[in-house]
């Protein structure tokens, strides 16, 4: 298990940038960056002591680029991409990771979706061409993405059970109001149900694009097959067709603001204290 979090915390620290991890005076694996002729970004760090690779794939479509009536759609996509691809239907995308022993996780924040797909690094090729396949290739079953998004819907409702599940959204709504971010990065149980295949591949289509991504790569690997192989993959990931959303400046609080959300069938208060912070792309030391 060290292992994992290791690779995660590396491409995290990765994702973030080499500047603001020089300005904070950590040291840096050493990586390579190529970009494609499509615009995606490809980074790879070589860790011969790991003998696994992990593939993170960071795509600028998050919660925030839900439309309106349609909170939800931004993960629902996330989720759906391991429901199956061109060629291989839910069960056999599932038969195929759990051959590999492989791990796929995807999670979504305001600004952008989050796909990782961890392997064994004799696996590399496979474990690429999965994440490629999906990726590129998603199957969007009618019956798998309305069967999830009922799940997801049902699991907002359960959440509510339990103050500590909710408490983030209720606060980014509170601080942030009506501005992209203070949409609930999972849904709600209203929108979640009327989501369809068809919203999903739209969103697709429009956000996943070769140009608003990056793959990270780091493990027990050699870069210049890694380069090579990531390019004859990925070489046909069509750009985005939708223009990158312009988020507003939000109005930052003029005074402190108590938003109290009362549950009587609960033995316990949680409270979450927060303000805006600094731009992710702010670029001055903090």
């Amino acid at each position: 298990m060290r292992v994992d979090r290791r690779i995660w915390i590396v491409l995290s620290l990765l994702c973030i940038g080499a500047s603001h991890a020089d300005a904070a005076g950590i040291h840096m694996p050493d990586y390579e960056t190529q970009t494609l002729d499509n615009g995606l970004r490809v980074q790879v760090m070589r860790l011969p002591t790991v003998p696994m690779l992990s593939f993170e794939l960071w795509v600028e479509a998050g919660a925030a680029y839900d439309p309106p009536g349609q909170e939800g759609l931004a993960e629902l996509t996330a989720e759906s991409l391991r429901r199956g691809s061109a060629d291989l239907d839910a069960t056999a995308f599932a038969t195929a990771l759990d051959q590999l022993g492989a791990r796929w996780r995807s999670d979504v924040d305001a600004d952008r979706s989050r796909i990782v797909v961890e392997v064994l690094a004799k696996d590399f090729l496979t474990g690429l061409t999965l994440l490629r396949d999906a990726v590129i290739s998603p199957r969007f079953a009618e019956d798998e993405v309305t069967r999830l998004a009922s799940r997801m819907g049902e699991g907002v409702l359960q959440a509510k059970e339990n103050p500590r599940y909710v408490l983030g959204d209720y606060h980014r709504a509170n601080l942030w109001g009506d501005h992209p971010y203070g949409k609930p990065s999972g849904g709600s149980e209203v929108t979640l149900p009327k989501l369809d295949a068809a919203a999903v591949r739209a969103f697709h289509q429009d956000h996943y694009g070769a140009d608003r991504a990056i793959l990270s790569i780091a493990g027990d690997l050699r870069p210049a097959e890694v380069f090579a192989r990531v390019r004859e993959a990925f070489a046909a990931m069509p750009r985005a067709t939708a223009p990158i959303l312009s988020i507003p400046e939000a109005p930052r609080p003029d005074r402190p603001r108590v938003m109290l959300v009362n549950k009587v069938d609960t033995p316990q208060t949680w409270f979450m204290i927060g303000t805006m912070g600094p731009s992710w792309t702010d670029r001055e030391d903090f």
